[in-house]
């Protein structure tokens, strides 16, 4: 009988210390990352198009210019014009209006990555800025830039907003 006893002590031991060296833990961990992404203008082609910019001394046009988060965090964003080509340069100036105030003139070669316009507050996620982008043909009195033209893409970038207090975009 001590024998079944002891026996089955030790069964019971070695079962309880199994137990205890054999805990298992599971945590199910899920990382997600975040998605930046803007469209301009719900993706239109051309902001300004050759029948609207006819353009003569004097003479301004504006186009509203819509930024909009569609990503999944807060951004901060810059738009300038890259591959500025034509010989208006130096006529052409852009008034960058926000909530009806000036925050920019610029001549379009100067309007660059360098040089662009930047947010200097965060844009929520589903929500937009709306800019006036006025062309302005400044008087001239010559006739040299008769049938001259002015061609450019507008580009914007955005970074996430957290952790990015000094607005950088690298």
């Amino acid at each position: 009988m001590r024998l079944i006893t002891t026996l089955l002590l030790f069964s019971l031991l070695s079962l309880t210390t199994y137990a205890y060296f054999s805990n298992e833990l599971k945590l199910n961990n899920i990382f997600k990352s975040a998605t930046v992404k803007i469209s301009i203008n719900d993706k239109q082609n051309k902001l300004f198009d050759e029948t609207v910019l006819n353009l003569s001394p004097g003479v301004k046009q504006s186009k509203p210019l819509t930024i909009k988060n569609l990503g999944t965090v807060e951004v901060y964003y810059k738009f300038y014009l890259d591959h500025v080509n034509g010989e208006l340069d130096d006529v052409i100036l852009f008034n960058i209006y926000f909530e009806d105030s000036l925050v920019y003139s610029v001549h379009p070669s100067m309007f660059n990555e360098n040089n662009a316009l930047v947010s200097k507050n965060p844009l929520k996620v589903g929500e937009s800025h709306t800019y006036t982008i006025e062309v302005e043909c400044m008087d001239v009195t010559d006739e040299t830039y008769q049938s001259k033209n002015l061609k450019f893409d507008i580009v914007a970038i955005a970074v996430q907003a957290k952790n990015n207090p000094d607005i950088l975009f690298e």
